[in-house]
């Protein structure tokens, strides 16, 4: 700012110059021609030619800085030019009392004092801009002459010398307040300046984000709700021109319009918007306020998501239905099942799971084939669903195994038991209906051939207490199977007779407890590798060294784990345990750089300490943070959305990074995926397993692998087994892998021989 100020001192001082040494110039040549008589031709001639050769400099210097481009950091330069040119000037309009003073001729002395203290006057109000200009000019141009003509007048000195004070005081005060005024005026037009080139700038910047872009964008007057402006991404997206959208209102495209008209209408929205040629987009629209020239408008940015929904719904449909029939699938039906389980405890309203299977289906498919053993499936799903109804939902767990959920049967034991043989049998009577096919035999496509079928029943119910979906299967199941033990084409319900699993269950929770109190648990670790089968990580896998059954895999306890209690604990002892191998391997030269990712469970992650917890542990153990991935199940990862990313944020700035494990087997996330600070998407075995063979888990896994590429994040399988599986997945684009092909999981020491090589 002081540079530019000055600049524009300098611009006005020598914009002025021409006139000030042409105002001097004249008043010199009259001053001489007056002074003729009195003072000789020599003197007088000399000082006017100094004078004329002073002014031809100023003024080629002022011609030289108005000419050129002058630079903020040469003002200076110029300034002191300018000062050195007015204090020569000064000079010699002080020398006027020595060469051009007319001895004892009272009116010449007049004369020149008047012109002396005129031009003085005028040279500091022209020059007041810069006060070391204008003060040093009048002073030297009136108070030396001053000085010699009232001096020898005794008489006059006191009365004179009050009047010289006054006078130079009116002038000196006059230049100063002359000088703030002119240098505030300058500051306040370079600000304005600045204010208009940054307001120029930003309605520049607005009009090219506005106008260029693809991405459509509108404004929308706040109290009329209508489109005041849009750009050309907009109309080509709704398909009419500008002009035209600039005459309609935002209700004549989307279809649940209701207005913007709160504070709470500002953000996100999805919505449904029609175009021009009546077809449908789903858009995600931004909305914020603004103000322009004193209106206020909406500024609504416009995304088409159509696409990314279809995806999702493709995804959800692969992941949660059965690609036969239609129905909900294992995953589907187990947290659907636990939604109603939760319900039926808190409203005190029992319900049923029926678990129903298919007698001797296997000999169909062996006899009549795979074709007619999936077109009786899709029958027997019809006969179901119509026979359900509306009062429960049909799953189908895989194979020839299919479910009925039943909610809303009452409070009492008797009335529940009723309603659900009520319409177990009506199933089972059904599907004990001939089902009518073609023949699929060559030869014979044109006979309709009778089968006839039957199904064993298992029904447990629920709504006492608050137990998991899985093991409300298991009794179903169970219950099942003894009506398959009867002879078939029965239906059992679960009873007492079958706590023997529910006493095991107890009794592995009380070993659990003391595995824990005794250091039974174990980590073996599983290497991961890249496409080139070079080893990048590795997982830490939780085992229990039984001191009877040897060691036991997790899937026989980790359920158990989670419903004592004890996760939390174990949980912790995996962490400390882990973080101290990673610092091991930290120090040598071949294993520095590898990974090493622990499973986080929900119920662990969602602990009020958690973040804490692991802080410390890692603050003790001393690891480059930077190493360590935890993985995160979907059951972790929803519920508290904002509670989660603030933890994984918290966590990532310790450099700690993230996995979302078993991608695919859940489905809420979905929702949030974008909005989570992951680094990898892990895709679950059970889509693998059958990879080469199942149209369903390779789609999946497409699915799986386009979804992280558009959220930039890396992608590892686990529970690759085979050569085959391996090429599928890295011609669909994993690059990171996981399974018995390349390790399988072994205890620290057997694991470290090869790691730390």
């Amino acid at each position: 700012m002081e540079g530019a100020v000055r600049l524009e001192q300098l611009r006005v001082l020598y914009s002025g110059q021409k006139l000030a040494v042409s105002s001097g110039l004249v008043l010199a040549l009259i001053l001489v021609s007056f002074l003729s008589e009195v003072i000789s031709l020599q003197a007088t001639s000399s000082w006017f030619l100094t004078l004329i050769l002073i002014g031809i400099l100023r003024l080629w210097d002022a011609s030289l800085f108005l000419r050129g481009a002058i630079e903020v950091n040469e003002g200076n330069h110029w300034l002191i030019r300018f000062r050195l040119g007015v204090y020569a000037t000064a000079m010699v309009w002080a020398s006027a009392c020595i060469f051009l003073f007319p001895e004892h001729d009272i009116w010449h002395q007049t004369f020149i004092g008047f012109a002396l203290a005129g031009l003085g006057i005028s040279v500091a109000i022209g020059y007041a801009v810069d006060l070391h200009s204008a003060i040093p000019f009048f002073t030297a141009a009136t108070i030396p002459f001053m000085l010699r003509m009232f001096l020898p007048l005794e008489a006059f000195a006191i009365s004179m010398g009050f009047a010289t004070v006054l006078f130079l005081t009116v002038v000196y005060s006059s230049m100063w307040r002359i000088h703030h005024y002119l240098i505030e005026n300058i500051k306040l037009r370079l600000d304005s300046a600045r204010r208009n080139t940054v307001l120029l700038s930003s309605e520049q910047r607005f009009r090219q984000m506005f106008e260029r872009p693809v991405t459509p964008m509108m404004l929308i007057d706040k109290t009329s709700n209508r489109i005041v402006a849009a750009n050309e991404a907009a109309a080509k997206f709704y398909q009419y021109s500008v002009e035209q959208l600039q005459e309609m209102s935002p209700q004549d495209i989307e279809m649940s319009w209701v207005g913007l008209n709160s504070e709470q209408d500002i953000g996100s929205h999805v919505c449904r918007h029609r175009l021009h040629d009546q077809s449908y987009r789903d858009v995600e629209i931004y909305v914020s306020a603004l103000s322009v020239d004193g209106r206020d408008l909406y500024f609504a940015i416009i995304h088409d998501i159509t696409e990314r929904k279809r995806v999702e719904a493709e995804v959800f449909q692969l992941a949660f239905y059965d690609a036969l029939t239609g129905l909900p699938n294992r995953r589907l039906i187990q947290d659907r099942l636990q939604s109603a389980i939760k319900h039926s405890c808190v409203e005190h309203d029992r319900g049923c799971l029926i678990y129903l299977d298919l007698d001797h289906f296997k000999s169909i498919n062996d006899i009549q084939g795979h074709e007619l053993g999936d077109r009786l499936l899709i029958e027997v799903a019809r006969r179901m669903m119509d026979s359900v109804g509306y009062a429960g939902m049909v799953g189908r767990l895989g194979g020839d195994e299919f479910v009925v959920l039943l909610q809303g049967l009452g409070p009492h034991a008797h009335e529940a038991s009723v309603k659900a043989a009520v319409i177990a049998e009506k199933v089972r009577e059904v599907l004990s209906q001939p089902y009518f096919f073609e023949s699929s035999i060559p030869s014979q496509t044109s006979l309709m051939l009778a089968h006839y079928s039957s199904s064993s029943m298992g029904v447990s119910f629920f709504g006492d207490a608050l137990i998991p979906a899985a093991e409300l299967l298991k009794q179903a199941e169970m219950a099942m199977y003894q009506a398959k033990g009867d002879g078939r084409n029965m239906i059992r319900y679960f009873d007492p007779s079958m706590q023997q699993a529910l006493e095991d269950h107890a009794l592995l929770s009380a070993e659990l407890r003391d595995a824990l109190l005794n250091d039974h648990f174990e980590l073996y670790f599983q290497m991961q590798v890249d496409s080139a089968g070079l080893p990048i990580g590795a997982e830490a896998l939780l085992r229990w060294k039984h001191p009877e059954r040897a060691v036991v895999g997790p899937e026989k306890f980790i359920g158990h784990i989670e419903e004592s209690g004890l996760i939390v604990p174990v949980g912790n002892w995996v962490m400390q345990y882990a973080c101290q191998r990673l610092k091991e391997w930290q120090a040598h030269e071949s294993s520095r750089c590898r990974v090493l990712a622990v499973n986080v469970s929900a119920k662990q992650f969602h602990q009020n300490d958690f973040v804490e917890r692991v802080t410390t542990i890692v603050a003790e153990s001393g690891i480059d943070s930077n190493y360590l991935k935890l993985e995160l199940t979907e059951s972790a990862v929803i519920g508290d959305i904002h509670d989660t990313i603030s933890k994984m944020e918290r966590l990532r700035a310790l450099g700690l990074r993230f996995s979302l494990d078993d991608f695919g087997t859940g489905h809420s996330s979905l929702k949030y995926l974008k909005h989570l600070p992951l680094d990898q998407l892990k895709i679950d075995q059970s889509f693998v397993r059958d990879l080469t063979t199942d149209a369903n888990d390779a789609a999946i896994v497409d699915a799986v692998i386009g979804m992280a590429q558009a959220l930039q994040l890396e992608v590892i399988a686990e529970g690759v087994e085979t050569e085959a599986q391996r090429d599928i997945l890295l011609a669909k684009g994993c690059k990171y892998f996981q399974g018995f092909l390349f390790s399988k999981p072994q205890p620290v020491k057997t694991f470290e021989a090869s790691w730390l090589r």
